[in-house]
């Protein structure tokens, strides 16, 4: 089992996700406590895929649709009104290998039809780019992407604060921490991709923050830089106070 959560509009819905490339939908009012010898639980619902499914999140807005992420490239939604077949499947660069954390697209809290993913392209693609992609599940295409082209390593764990307004990322031994409005409030246009952007997506015009091999975040240049600003005119101020009480 990769993953296993409870629906966030009922307490007795539980979902996992495993290896043998199914998504289960359980209702544990009809567990027993005690295992018996030849009985089986059955779940609501079995959602096949073609690969190991590496994560299954319930929407957490209303908490009636699913999204998967598959280890052959494919992001999936189901809907609560029919379980047996996706209401969009479409294929991602999210490869997977042994020794690695696995990739998992992950909602948007605010936005229902929005989410993030790792990109790890395989090789020979001629699109090498290792960001954050932004997906419109309803259009079923990236609408965005969090990039910073200091960063080679592979970004597989992301996670939206509650108003979506910052994107934390893991990126091996380090940690990510992006401002996400611009994305998401550009994303109707940025499917066009920009003048020079040879990856077809506009990337974050803000700084990227990396984190140290601890995982703790630093927080972007251009912030400290306003925070520096805001310490001088803190100073200045109270140096003027204090020549102002000594006259």
């Amino acid at each position: 089992i990769q993953h296993a959560e409870f629906c966030p509009a009922s307490d007795c819905l539980l979902l996992t996700c495993s290896n043998d490339h199914l998504v289960c939908l359980w209702d544990i009012r009809m567990l027993r406590e005690v295992a018996v010898e030849g009985w089986k639980p059955v779940p609501l619902a079995s959602m096949k895929h073609g690969a190991p499914v590496s994560s299954a999140y319930f929407d957490p807005i209303f908490g009636s649709r699913i999204l998967t992420t598959a280890q052959n490239s494919e992001l999936r939604v189901y809907d609560a009104h029919r379980w047996d077949e996706p209401s969009a499947a479409l294929s991602h660069p999210h490869r997977s290998f042994q020794h690695m954390t696995r990739i998992r697209a992950t909602w948007h809290p605010v936005f229902e039809d929005l989410c993030v993913v790792g990109r790890y392209p395989e090789k020979g693609s001629l699109d090498q780019t290792r960001g954050v992609d932004v997906v419109d599940l309803r259009r079923r295409e990236v609408v965005g992407m969090f990039y910073n082209p200091s960063l080679k390593g592979l970004i597989q764990v992301n996670k939206f604060s509650p108003q979506g307004k910052f994107l934390a990322s893991g990126m091996g031994y380090q940690g990510l921490l992006w401002e996400a409005g611009d994305v998401l409030r550009a994303r109707g246009r940025v499917a066009r991709g920009q003048p020079g952007d040879s990856t077809g997506h506009r990337a974050l015009p803000h700084t990227t923050t990396t984190g140290t091999n601890s995982g703790s975040i630093k927080r972007s240049s251009s912030r400290k830089r306003k925070e520096k600003l805001i310490e001088s005119s803190r100073t200045r101020s109270t140096v003027a106070k204090k020549k102002k009480l000594c006259n």
